[in-house]
């Protein structure tokens, strides 16, 4: 009997171990079929010589046997401009592949479109050949190439922190073309003596981290005009649409200590970190603003819209959307005046908790003093401030004997509850809360940073004429009742 148990044991282990070493045979079936979680793969707006992000798609066997393809391919072979990966492993041209029954594989693309002489837009297009069974398939890779004015470091700085950061310095006087975009890396740096002008249409791309620093007795002027095509614009380098409207993709335009005459008109500033830094203005351009700034947009901004420190600051039809803690900053004193702008903030990609204008007179420093400044003026007039939290107003005083801290809100829409709290400084305003809407602007497109102002909402029609009057808003249109127009950059 125990020898029948062991004759039964042994042919038990046997037969485990013949299924065990048994393969899955081969699909082998030429109507067989590959599955591609993409058929086209589509990369918009690819800077040249710089390359894109990369871009990927499954590949799926969808039977229960397992497949080889044969050879993986791009068409175009080495002269192509796109870069194929296979599971991990870069090639042009691969030998056999082999997927599991019911299991998938990455392929990952990328371009790098080489510079030309075309200003226009050009495509390029290849495909990646799929030979299964003997049979081909294949996936299309398309993408259109921009060429550039590029703006690379060719030097080092040292910074005030003891960093070291590389930069290019900007053609002095340089007038920028508007025929093909200008893309900056690092910092580009206006020199001292120097102007750079930007022409109606120019287009101005950052990579990650970049600043446009306007160095000290050096002048920044962008001249935009009204009309899409004539819109200066700002913006970081990623143009997939999945980065429309993500903040932070680049760093600042710094208009820096002793910059002056800057003017920035008709353009739009978005998707930074800050979308204007402006130190002190020189003493010996005392009355002259550090910066004329006027219809334009900033928005997305993963810290503030407009950041002072110390700087002299005129602007006028102006919309500030979107910041993670202040649309403006107004700090360590200076002047500002804000005529026809619009601040209106729904942050919502974290949680905000400074309100949207910061008004301050003094800064700490490095040995931890309090140093403080004269605000000698800063003035709201017929300006919307108004957003996501219940108190969007903040002034943030330390006084001492002959210091200023001027301040006046004058016919604008806040959301604040400081209610006049000071006469003087609180003439002929609205005042809106979350418990009481009647003063709510009724922003018509909050997701969209648009900020139009509905027909019936609180900034209609209550406020007076600026000086010198601003007839059109920052969307073109004539204001309706110059006698009384509505309170912001757009009329309703």
């Amino acid at each position: 009997m125990r020898r029948i148990f062991s004759l039964i044991f042994i042919c038990l282990l046997t037969g485990i171990g013949l299924f065990s070493c048994k393969k899955d045979k081969i699909l082998t079936d030429p109507s067989a079929r590959l599955q591609f979680s993409k058929t086209t793969i589509f990369f918009d707006t690819v800077f040249t010589s710089i390359g894109s992000t990369t871009r990927h798609f499954t590949v799926h066997n969808t039977y229960n046997q397992p497949i080889t393809i044969s050879h993986i391919r791009l068409a175009g072979g080495s002269s192509s401009p796109f870069q194929v990966n296979v599971d991990g492993v870069p090639t042009v041209s691969s030998g056999e592949v082999q997927i599991a029954a019911k299991d998938s594989m990455y392929v990952f693309v990328k371009v790098t479109i080489n510079p030309n002489s075309s200003l226009s837009p050009v495509v390029a297009m290849d495909s990646i050949l799929f030979d299964f069974n003997g049979k081909h398939q294949d996936v299309i890779l398309q993408a259109v190439g921009q060429n550039v004015y590029l703006h690379k470091p060719s030097s080092y700085i040292l910074m005030a922190d003891g960093s070291s950061v590389p930069y290019s310095i900007a053609t002095c006087n340089d007038i920028w073309k508007n025929d093909k975009p200008h893309l900056i890396f690092n910092y580009l740096v206006v020199d001292s003596g120097c102007t750079l002008t930007m022409n109606p249409g120019t287009k101005v791309y950052l990579h990650s981290g970049a600043v446009l620093w306007v160095y000290k007795d050096a002048t920044l002027k962008v001249l935009g005009s009204s009309g899409p095509s004539n819109i200066v614009n700002f913006s970081g380098d990623r143009l997939e649409s999945d980065y429309a409207n993500i903040p932070g993709q680049w760093g600042n335009i710094w208009l820096s200590a002793l910059s002056h005459h800057n003017e920035i008109n008709w353009a739009v500033i978005k998707n930074g970190s800050i979308g204007i830094l402006a130190d002190t203005v020189e003493p010996k351009f005392a009355g002259v603003p550090t910066l004329r700034l006027t219809n334009t947009i900033i928005e997305n901004m993963s810290v503030a819209g407009i950041y002072s420190q110390g700087a002299s600051i005129v602007a006028k039809n102006v919309l500030v959307s979107n910041c993670a803690q202040y649309s403006a900053a107004i700090t360590i004193g200076g002047s500002c005046s804000f005529s026809q702008c619009t601040f209106g903030d729904y942050y919502n990609i974290s949680n905000r908790s400074t309100p949207e204008i910061l008004i301050n007179n003094w800064y700490t420093d490095v040995n931890s003093k309090v140093q403080v400044r004269n605000l000698d003026s800063a003035h709201f007039y017929n300006c919307i401030v108004y957003g996501s939290l219940d108190e969007e107003l903040k002034m943030d005083s330390v006084m001492s004997a002959g210091v200023h801290f001027k301040y006046k809100f004058d016919h604008c829409l806040l959301k604040s509850g400081n209610t006049n709290a000071v006469p003087s400084r609180f003439v002929g305003n609205r005042f809106g809360s979350a418990s009481d809407p009647t003063f709510d602007p009724l922003f018509g497109d909050t997701g969209d940073n648009i900020l139009t102002i509905g027909a019936t909402g609180g900034a209609v029609g209550f406020c007076i004429p600026c000086t010198p009057p601003i007839n059109t808003d920052l969307a073109g249109k004539p204001v309706a009742n110059p006698a009384q127009p509505d309170a912001g950059a757009l009329q309703h």
